[in-house]
């Protein structure tokens, strides 16, 4: 990739993202602050009444949550900002919006079979499936799931697990994973086949009248992506520890500034290179300046930086500085060293004299958790097992024991990075205030973490388990963080704020680069391109982001696409040549020897991810940036549909690219 390097621009000084309002309006959601009466200060509550003519400090009518009738508050007293929003509902009804959600895509317990039935349907099958009628009916001899439930029967279960709930669900994952994907072959190469309502939302992501009609309409190739784009908000019922998406390596600059908007955490700089300042122009440390709506991804970011921070001025004993941000980074439970780093990160950040500069709701959070009483193991595990889902485990995925075991108890338990038994549950998981969204279901490291970058550490150290390979590459990559930190290469600035609020704060920072996750995602195509512009109006700027959504909008990336006797060769070349892309790509990077193939997974998700995206995310990448040409130059540095995580539990659909808007920067072997 070339660059230019020029000099910035002087620019008027442009405060950072404010949360002081300038006008309210009713039905606004605001934060209290600054109050004499104490116990109302990082209360949220609604707009309900403005200023009366004669009301000369301009009181507003707010009703607080869960209060009968409004206060009248100074404007000087009260916060506001487009984040706050999520924070305007209790917890228990955003967990029943999430629960509502889920039914939509979701089967019910009444049509799914449960173990004993899954048992039993194995039993049936096994009288009369011979090895001939298997390679008839798979074109392969079906190799033995081992029996996982029974492996660990007999070691015993993690710590403070209870043994029914362990049982449970160990035997339900070896049901399910030793019928994948051969019975869902069966249903596909039905010549009747037809996926259900469900199946088709799920696909979909909706039950959009527009979208529904594209999708059932006829198709050729100037239909067979979905213009309109729908866009809406970040869904805002739960909430995330940590990424959902791995951690790609990036290029940062010291002397530069990068802009990560919706960074959920420091993934971006826990993969990333940096790289030497272009230019004498280009002096000091990397200015790292997150722009994030979610007031709890600021507040626990700021928990790990300060960890991260103490380690660096630390000159002993990496390694416990180095388990400790693992662990309250990634980890549901911590070691007794942990609780104590913490309360006092903690202590500080909420005695600091910039407290009051934050904005109100991540204040809130910080004081809760510095008064909060620690969370026991046994309340970890419970609300765990709460936010496990029945029908999601890799275990069967693994074909040694020891990553079976080690799998096993990971998903049991989603321990991470510990040293011996745990003594707390992780404060940030699970203990928060009201209003705050629930933990998501099956949040996993695997989602985060470059499965590659994993297996090849796995490979090179030749013994070990996945999660101690998993636990090594989070470990290398902290101790890079506290590295550059104690070295005085990183000066982090973090905001809790909406994107479109912020920039002109961004575009006067002169952003050498800007991250956008998957913030394109929610925003329709031609906006977020202005958007983008704006934000890098002074040039010299280099994008990355991602789309985990784009397949939605493109016919034929799914196989349900295919439906009825006419498709049914067709379906089955999908499967036969999906099968065989993921017994290629095991081949080419070492995993055979590790992973089960063809990998136990719904064939909805492998046929998508290793054979008809790699179809179509090329064109659906041309129409994003074909948009953002139509207002001026936008040059392509990449695009590429990442390899697929066999342990991810948010899909490997996800297509990443880099590019500019600035003319005069030319990358090399440009894609257009």
């Amino acid at each position: 990739m070339g660059k230019k390097s020029k000099k910035k621009k002087s620019k008027n000084k442009i405060s950072p993202p404010s949360t002081y309002p300038s006008r309210l309006d009713i039905g606004d959601i605001v934060t209290l602050k600054d109050l004499k009466a104490a116990h109302y200060n990082g209360k949220s509550g609604k707009v309900v009444s403005l200023p009366s003519q004669d009301d000369t400090e301009g009181r507003y009518g707010v009703l607080l949550n869960k209060k009968n009738k409004p206060i009248a508050i100074k404007p000087q007293n009260i916060s506001t900002n487009r984040c706050t929003s999520s924070y305007s509902t209790g917890t228990d009804e955003l967990r029943k919006q999430y629960e509502r959600h889920c039914t939509l895509t979701e089967a019910d317990e009444g049509e799914v079979m449960n173990a004993h039935q899954l048992a039993l349907t194995r039993t049936m099958m096994s009288m009369f499936m011979t090895e001939e009628i298997e390679k008839k009916m798979f074109g392969r001899k079906i190799e033995k799931m081992p029996n996982f439930y029974e492996e660990m029967r007999i070691i015993g279960f993690p710590y403070k697990v209870g043994t029914q709930y362990a049982l449970d669900y160990l035997r339900l994952s070896y049901e399910q994973n030793q019928g994948l994907p051969h019975m869902f072959e069966v249903a596909f190469t039905s010549p009747k086949y037809n996926p259900s309502p469900k199946d088709i939302m799920k696909r979909l992501g909706t039950n959009d009248h527009g979208m529904l009609s594209w999708y059932f309409g006829p198709k050729d190739n100037s239909t067979k992506i979905f213009t309109s784009h729908l866009t809406g908000p970040y869904a805002e019922f739960l909430r995330h520890s940590f990424s959902n998406q791995s951690y790609r390596k990036e290029a940062l600059c010291v002397g530069t500034s990068h802009v990560a908007v919706g960074f959920v955490d420091l993934g971006i700089l826990f993969a990333a290179d940096l790289i030497s300042p272009p230019s004498q122009l280009h002096q000091g440390p990397l200015k790292f300046i997150g722009i994030e709506k979610s007031p709890y991804s600021v507040a626990k970011t700021l928990v790990v930086w300060g960890l991260i921070e103490k380690a660096a001025l630390s000159q002993t004993d990496m390694i416990r500085s180095v388990r400790r941000v693992v662990q309250v980074w990634f980890s549901s439970t911590w070691d007794e060293d942990t609780v104590e780093s913490v309360k006092d990160i903690l202590t500080s950040l909420t005695s600091t004299s910039l407290s009051h500069t934050r904005h109100p709701e991540v204040a809130n959070l910080l004081n809760y958790w510095r008064e909060s009483p620690q969370v026991s193991v046994q309340d970890a595990r419970d609300e765990i097992s709460k936010a496990t889902g029945k029908h999601f485990s890799d275990i069967g995925t693994m074909s040694r024991r020891e990553d079976r075991i080690a799998i096993a108890q990971y998903e049991l338990t989603k321990d991470f990075g510990l040293q011996g038994i745990p003594a707390y549950g992780n404060l940030f998981m699970f203990s928060c205030p009201d209003s705050t969204p629930p933990l998501g279901n099956d949040e996993n490291i695997f989602s985060a973490f470059d499965f590659k970058d994993i297996m090849n550490v796995l490979i090179t150290k030749g013994n070990g388990t996945i999660i101690d390979a998993a636990t090594d590459y989070a470990f290398l990559n902290v101790q890079k963080m506290i590295s550059w930190t104690r070295s005085g290469k990183i000066e982090l600035e973090l905001h809790c704020a909406d994107i479109q609020d912020s920039i002109g704060y961004v575009a006067s920072q002169t952003p050498w680069t800007i991250s956008w996750s998957n913030v394109l995602d929610y925003f329709d195509h031609a906006s977020f391109h202005t958007l983008a512009r704006e934000c890098s109006i002074n040039g010299d700027t280099i994008h990355f982001g991602y789309s985990m959504n784009w397949s939605r909008n493109v016919f034929g990336t799914n196989i349900i696409d295919f439906t009825g006797e006419n498709f049914t060769a067709l379906r089955k070349g999908i499967l036969e040549g999906s099968n065989q892309n993921a017994a290629n790509t095991y081949t080419l990077f070492g995993w055979d020897r590790y992973l089960r193939l063809p990998p136990p997974q719904n064939p909805i998700n492998t046929t998508s991810s290793y054979f008809l995206e790699y179809v179509h995310f090329k064109d659906w990448c041309d129409y994003f940036f074909d948009i953002g040409r139509v207002s001026g130059p936008c040059n392509v540095g990449n695009v590429e549909h990442i390899v697929a995580s066999p342990l991810s539990s948010t899909g490997s659909s996800t297509v990443y690219f880099t590019w500019t808007y600035d003319q005069e920067i030319k990358f090399n072997n440009v894609l257009t």
